[in-house]
């Protein structure tokens, strides 16, 4: 449950950094 928490969280970020922008 840690991978796929970290991918999620490092999907979650990227999208919001482009939607932030």
């Amino acid at each position: 449950m840690r991978g796929r928490g970290e991918g999620l969280l490092n999907g979650w970020k990227r999208l919001r950094c482009a939607y932030g922008k």
